[in-house]
């Protein structure tokens, strides 16, 4: 249930800041967008390889597990740990990943990968809706940071050359630590983890 709640938010998101950006081919938008040295390569990257189990584990200080049911979105691989008391997900949006038989993903594309990361990344910065987006130092590349709908969750969204990650953080079934102490941990985990992730995408792009 849960799984599919935090996809669905995602799409949801995804979808409205990209329809909120027009149609227009310009190439404004973050510099992290023309980094040479995070182009994409035609090789898919797995989740998993930017922060894996035991990074999980470490990260959290305490057990992780790796949830088996994981759902999927366009373009992206995504895994997601989860103990008693935590569940972090993990997804790498990349072109290599693009089903060139949907139309709903050929609609989204129809000015090409660059133009829809850099869209994307201009909805975030302008925070359409007031999305309690945030945009935040300390995170190679374009990042920023949201509070979720729900579950005590926090996102952190990586804008890194041609690759798109996001991170999520919140309360496991059942949990429901929410105070400020609870909430400071939470984005400052995230923001390790975002190192974490664009540090090991980096090595692979080399």
């Amino acid at each position: 249930m849960k799984n599919k709640l935090t996809l669905t938010i995602t799409l949801l998101l995804a979808v409205t800041l990209l329809s909120s950006c027009g149609r227009s081919k310009s190439n404004s938008g973050g510099s992290g967008n023309d980094n040479a040295a995070g182009k994409s390569i035609n090789e898919v990257i797995k989740a998993s390889a930017l922060i894996s189990l035991k990074d999980a584990t470490l990260l959290l200080g305490q057990q992780m597990e790796e949830d088996s049911d994981v759902g999927k979105l366009s373009f992206q691989d995504r895994c997601e740990y989860v103990s008693d008391t935590y569940r972090l997900d993990v997804a790498l949006w990349q072109e290599a990943l693009h089903d060139k038989n949907s139309d709903f993903e050929k609609n989204l594309l129809r000015n090409g990968w660059i133009s829809y990361l850099k869209q994307m990344q201009k909805a975030f910065a302008s925070n359409y809706y007031n999305q309690n987006i945030v945009e935040m130092g300390g995170v190679e590349g374009e990042s920023y940071m949201q509070k979720g709908l729900g579950f005590g969750q926090w996102l952190l969204y990586i804008f890194y050359g041609e690759y798109w990650i996001v991170l999520t953080l919140g309360n496991a079934p059942g949990a429901t630590d929410n105070s400020e102490e609870a909430v400071a941990w939470r984005q400052e985990k995230l923001k390790e983890a975002g190192n974490l992730a664009v540090t090991r995408l980096k090595e692979i792009l080399k």
